[in-house]
């Protein structure tokens, strides 16, 4: 998926449109914040990383989330999980400079 499929994407989580229409109330805040990353596909180490309680530590001023609500929006927008020795799973993903 190229920059512009995924933005798309993260787009329709926001808006709750499309495929993500049922997608629950606190998902377009976490598809806000995922508008800087992007999967790393195949999944790797990335010093980027993520698990889904850091996502929702980062996001917990502006709203909270449980890692369920984190982990629906990372799939619908493509990301897998990396397997991290010392840290266990985590989100394959990397920082992308302002579009």
């Amino acid at each position: 998926m190229n920059r512009a499929e995924y933005l798309k994407k993260v787009e329709e989580v926001i808006t709750r449109t499309g495929d993500a229409s049922g997608m629950g109330e606190t998902a377009p805040v976490v598809a806000m914040f995922l508008a800087g990353f992007e999967p790393v596909l195949p999944p790797a180490a990335s010093p980027d990383n993520m698990t889904s309680l850091e996502i929702a530590q980062a996001l917990e001023d502006t709203c909270s989330l449980t890692t369920s609500d984190v982990a629906a929006v990372m799939v619908r927008l493509g990301y897998r999980l990396n397997v991290n020795d010392y840290r266990g799973l985590e989100w394959a993903m990397r920082a992308v400079a302002g579009d």
